[in-house]
């Protein structure tokens, strides 16, 4: 565990801006399994799951954010065995992001997704 001292930043004060930690912070994630009927295990600012199709999933947010211009980073496995992780489509707006599964090519289910959103909201 780390933890801020006054040693640790360069300009001499032990104390960390608001604006690094507003902005810093994911403003949505989800953790969902893709598998059957998909469900949400856990989230932030997600209001709901849809199946589009094997490993096509669109999820929508709670609060929207300003503009479709955010980071997206995710991660898939399936029984504990991380996948490659291989989007073969992904699309946002302000207020869903759509994404299909694949590995090496093929659309492909996983039992546990998970994603987390950077940026501004509305």
């Amino acid at each position: 565990m780390s933890t801020i001292q006054a040693a640790n930043i360069s300009d001499g004060t032990d104390a960390v801006g608001t604006e690094y930690v507003i902005n810093g912070s994911a403003k949505a994630w989800v953790n969902f399994n893709g598998t059957g009927t998909v469900s949400i295990r856990d989230s932030l600012n997600y209001s709901s799951i849809s199946d589009l199709g094997v490993g096509d999933y669109s999820l929508s947010f709670s609060s929207n954010f300003s503009n479709s211009v955010y980071s997206s980073p995710y991660g898939c496995s399936s029984f504990g065995i991380l996948t490659d992780g291989r989007f073969l489509s992904y699309t946002s707006s302000g207020y869903s992001t759509d994404f299909r599964r694949s590995n090496n090519g093929d659309s492909q289910d996983v039992t546990d997704c998970f994603m987390s959103n950077f940026g501004d909201l509305a």
